[in-house]
């Protein structure tokens, strides 16, 4: 369990890096005042952006669903509900040339399809908060033989 909340964390810190990796590269572009290669349009960023992010949180995905194994069915249906959400969610953007070939309802679909992937991932981390047994915390807790000297 704890593999799954590091590997939630873990993803959570990768696609933040990515954000903050393609907003840095956004601000030196402004910067620059048009001078070496052209920029590419701002909507093939963010198409290129937003695939990257998707195929992030689809292997994050796949992580937590192998990390499930040994969880209830109910969880383990829910994780799998998880990764196909998460692998609809990068198909609807993988095969876009340009944000012109995203339809309203498929960016609104889109939407709703990221925030089915959180609560998933919140149920999930709270189940494994409600349910982490003691010995996962703080070691065994079998009762220990203690030796009496013989002579006592």
């Amino acid at each position: 369990m704890e593999m799954l909340k590091h590997s939630v964390h873990g993803g959570q810190e990768k696609l933040h890096q990515l954000w903050l990796n393609w907003h840095r590269k956004q601000s030196v572009t402004e910067s620059v005042d048009g001078e070496g290669e052209p920029e590419q349009p701002l909507d093939s960023r963010v198409l290129v952006m937003t695939r990257t992010l998707t195929k992030q949180l689809q292997t994050t995905c796949f992580t937590l669903v192998s990390g499930a194994q040994g969880l209830p069915s109910n969880i383990q249906d829910r994780m799998q509900q998880l990764r196909q959400t998460a692998q609809d969610l990068h198909s609807s953007f993988s095969s876009a040339h340009s944000l012109q070939d995203i339809s309203s309802g498929i960016l609104t679909q889109s939407r709703e399809q990221a925030a089915k992937v959180q609560d998933h991932v919140n149920e999930l981390l709270s189940y494994v908060v409600a349910n982490t047994p003691l010995t996962w915390l703080v070691g065994p807790f079998a009762p220990q033989l203690v030796e009496r000297p013989e002579n006592a």
